[in-house]
């Protein structure tokens, strides 16, 4: 069973924090840590691999991790902004892919990933614009959209001074005014 699912807490309306793996509700954290040396099933520590035998072990082990280095890449020495956030990264770095999609069968290292991918699929496009209305399946494509309307052009050419509302188009100019390939182009970008 994949640790970080058993170690989701959910808190209610009522302000119950729930165990995900059997759905037991306790009154707190302290209550929940308790609770958890219940369940005696071996996990590992996502971090440094070490075999524990219960998920309350393996609650109090990852907090360690967190007072020594917090939210800190032992791999690559990056800082995250949250111990979520360094979970996904050393995914990365093992090329695990634990979220496929059930319509092509594509694994991705996150959930938002995955959810981003899966409107190439059904063809959803919830972001829209507040000015012309259309719509985007990314948060990204939005804003660079909005460029077009507010006529800022962040990307500028070293050789000509020329401005572009988007980098491919600026790499453009390389190719096609300063006769350059777009791989050089690409490598001092």
């Amino acid at each position: 069973m994949h640790t970080k699912t058993h170690m989701k807490i959910s808190q209610t309306w009522d302000s119950t924090i729930s165990c995900v793996a059997c759905g037991t509700t306790t009154a707190n954290r302290e209550s929940l840590q308790e609770h958890l040396d219940t369940h005696h099933f071996p996990c590992a520590c996502v971090l440094c691999q070490q075999p524990l035998g219960s998920l309350a072990e393996l609650h109090t082990h990852q907090h360690k991790h967190r007072r020594l280095q917090p939210n800190h890449c032992h791999i690559c020495n990056k800082t995250f902004q949250s111990y979520t956030y360094l979970q996904v990264h050393i995914r990365g770095h093992r090329g695990e892919k634990p979220f496929a999609c059930l319509t092509c069968g594509r694994s991705f290292s996150n959930p938002s990933n995955l959810q981003r991918h899966c409107r190439s699929h059904s063809g959803e496009k919830p972001y829209h614009c507040p000015v012309c209305g259309r719509s985007f399946s990314q948060s990204c494509a939005l804003k660079a959209h909005q460029r077009t309307h507010s006529g800022h052009k962040a990307y500028e050419c070293d050789r000509c001074g020329k401005s572009f509302s988007y980098q491919r188009i600026r790499a453009k100019c390389d190719v096609t005014t300063h006769r350059t390939s777009g791989l050089e182009t690409l490598s001092r970008i």
